[in-house]
């Protein structure tokens, strides 16, 4: 028995029958790689993508563009327009996708289909796209890039300005930089610095008051910025006076002022983070608050939903997959689909070509009595995706 452990033993070692063996194994695995690459060279032409994009990881909307972009994990970008018209980019370092923020007001080459996007990966790396429109075809080209290295320079955090021509960035290491969007590079002089940041805070927020966890402009104010930081620390930044205006960190920073009590939503027992908050305004005097995760964990750690409060209203909505990201728009739409594909699973599809015109109408007919909305809850809007019209011509062979 130690006869064959020690033979064991020796084969794990990096002796010469070892080297040779690794040497074939990482010869053969090139000639595969290399294989399955002509292959894939060969019948590239044959593929294509259609649907909803595998391993989301960021979302962005534009209002003006009727526009819907959705980033993966893949380092993939698939811009949404009208229903069955959809654009595609890669990056070239495959790195996920973050963060994806559109530029209002902003032009592409071609004035047809105008617009620009800056999406942001996880290697730090800042991409500026341009959605063009030129002899009926859409693309979406690559004009500028950036990178913000450091390990300390992570990315955590993204606000873009009001007047939509910086892009404020937030990193672990506690400092928030400048991007000039028009030149694409980083302004050193705008650089927020975490010792400036917090020189009128006390304790250990002072200390180490951890990544930058949000970074959101004043709504009346562009010369105003508020920072939050993970271990609590909030800081009211004077972009002017290059300043803290006041900071917060568990108590009120000065003693006349006065704290508003907290609204424990799930509590007083440990609940899920919450990724994401929005709070919207409306013309009544109750503002919509939106929140994901925040449940108890003992009776909904493993549910994944979304709470909409208004007032004394409260609901919940409870969904089967991870909540990535969420965004409003407003105004209740009627989909322009037979049917959402998504609401299950898919575990099988099958192709049918030619299908007759019989066959067709009870399709058509069916979705439409499905989709059916009444007319007092309607929405007068259009479906928010309606940009980039189809370029090809309707045909009249029919497939499901």
């Amino acid at each position: 028995m130690a006869t064959n452990l020690w033979k064991y033993i020796r084969s794990k070692g990096h002796g010469p029958e070892q080297d040779a063996r690794q040497k074939t194994a990482k010869e053969l695995l090139s000639f595969k790689s290399a294989s399955k690459a002509k292959r894939l060279l060969d019948f590239s032409f044959q593929t294509s993508q259609y649907g909803f994009p595998n391993r989301p990881s960021a979302l962005a909307y534009d209002a003006k563009l009727n526009v819907i972009a959705i980033g993966t994990r893949s380092g993939s970008v698939k811009i949404y327009g009208a229903p069955g018209v959809e654009c595609y980019a890669q990056h070239d370092n495959d790195s996920p996708v973050t963060n994806l923020i559109f530029l209002p007001g902003q032009t592409g080459k071609f004035l047809r289909f105008p617009g620009r996007f800056i999406s942001v990966c996880e290697d730090n790396t800042l991409y500026l796209w341009e959605i063009n429109s030129q002899d009926n075809r859409t693309t979406i080209e690559c004009i500028n890039r950036s990178v913000l290295e450091s390990r300390l320079k992570k990315i955590s955090a993204v606000c873009l300005s009001s007047f939509y021509d910086q892009l404020y960035l937030g990193t672990e290491g506690g400092n928030i930089y400048v991007l000039d969007w028009n030149s694409f590079v980083f302004v050193e002089a705008a650089v927020i610095h975490l010792d400036a940041a917090t020189q009128s805070t006390e304790g250990i927020a002072r200390v180490a008051p951890g990544p930058v966890e949000a970074v959101a402009e004043h709504p009346t104010d562009s010369d105003q910025l508020l920072i939050g930081y993970s271990k609590g620390l909030v800081v009211l930044w004077d972009l002017k006076e290059k300043a803290v205006c006041s900071f917060l960190l568990g108590a009120a920073s000065k003693p006349t002022e006065s704290l508003e009590k907290p609204n424990v939503v799930y509590g007083p027992f440990p609940c899920k983070p919450i990724p994401k908050m929005l709070w919207r305004t409306t013309k009544g005097p109750n503002p919509f608050l939106i929140l994901s995760g925040g449940m108890p964990r003992s009776r909904y750690g493993d549910h994944q939903t979304v709470t909409v409060m208004q007032g004394e209203k409260h609901v919940v909505f409870d969904f089967t997959s991870k909540v990535v990201d969420f965004l409003t728009i407003g105004g209740k739409l009627e989909l322009p689909y037979l049917f959402v594909i998504h609401s299950s699973s898919i575990t099988t599809s099958h192709y049918v070509g030619d299908v007759s015109p019989e066959l067709w109408t009870s399709l058509t007919a069916a979705g439409r009595a499905a989709k059916r909305v009444p007319s007092s809850r309607k929405s007068p809007g259009r479906y928010p995706a309606v940009s980039l019209s189809s370029i090809t011509p309707p045909k009249t062979t029919r497939c499901c």
